[in-house]
């Protein structure tokens, strides 16, 4: 039997936002007590920390669920990650993250409980070009105008707003095996802001992230599949948007079409 059946994985997705962690100096009173002016006063970044009464509260909602993974959306870098980790949850979890393309300096990242059997591989997809352009962009080539941005921009292609970063569980026991167990994907899409009114909602843009998310998903599964034991691949993060039911976007409609399934429709 693999690792992945031996127990009932507790896995939990969850966007923190904005989980600013910074401090410069350890902190020498109790956190369960701290006033929110002693807490920010801990680091003298240009970025506020996120309340300490937040901070708090998500601290005690992954203690009650006791996950066996978190993934984590706008984390505003490793130090945050593990500061959060080390002062709020008791260091019982591991942070992995990757530095993303976030302009707001928020990650996708992980915490993973460190008494798991497991040892894990990160894969970024930040660098990956989304094969897209936007409608205006499409037109100024076809028009014959091409300016140094654009044609940068032709070169690079765009890419991913956040990331879509896996991590690959393998069983610590078996130290010679290149198989995972399973995988996990935690992805945050482009959101509905529009600052630069080029496209409506964020949605074509959303839409070339998600498709190029179903392609990452595609090799992955066909990296390691080897009939009846593919390799499980679970896919978690914000969508930024309603993927399946009554009020769907027609972005996700390359995900629908897939073979993944909800959780939520699975339960």
């Amino acid at each position: 039997m693999s690792l992945f059946k031996e127990k009932n994985w507790r896995i939990v997705g969850f966007n923190a936002e904005n989980l600013f962690v910074y401090l410069d100096e350890s902190p020498s009173e109790d956190l369960s007590t701290m006033t929110e002016e002693a807490w920010q006063k801990l680091s003298k970044s240009t970025v506020r920390n996120k309340s300490i009464t937040s901070l708090r509260e998500i601290a005690r909602m992954i203690q009650d669920l006791d996950p066996d993974f978190i993934l984590l959306c706008e984390i505003g870098g490793t130090e945050s990650l593990e500061n959060f980790s080390r002062y709020f949850l008791s260091d019982l979890y591991a942070p992995f993250l990757v530095e993303g393309n976030s302009n707001r300096g928020i990650d996708v990242g992980f915490l993973v409980k460190r008494s798991l059997p497991l040892r894990y591989e990160l894969v970024s997809h930040k660098n990956r070009p989304l094969e897209f352009l936007y409608p205006h962009e499409k037109q100024s080539l076809e028009t014959g105008y091409e300016s140094e941005a654009l044609a940068k921009t032709v070169s690079n292609g765009h890419r991913f707003s956040r990331d879509v970063v896996e991590l690959r569980c393998y069983d610590a026991r078996a130290h010679e095996s290149s198989r995972p167990e399973f995988v996990l994907m935690s992805v945050h899409l482009k959101s509905p802001l529009d600052q630069e009114r080029i496209d409506p909602e964020g949605r074509d843009r959303r839409r070339a992230e998600l498709e190029m998310l179903m392609r990452i998903y595609d090799e992955v599964a066909a990296e390691f599949s080897t009939e009846p034991n593919d390799v499980p691949i679970l896919i978690g993060g914000d969508f930024n948007g309603v993927v399946f039911g009554e009020w769907q976007g027609a972005e996700f409609e390359r995900l629908r079409a897939s073979d993944l399934r909800c959780c939520l429709e699975l339960a």
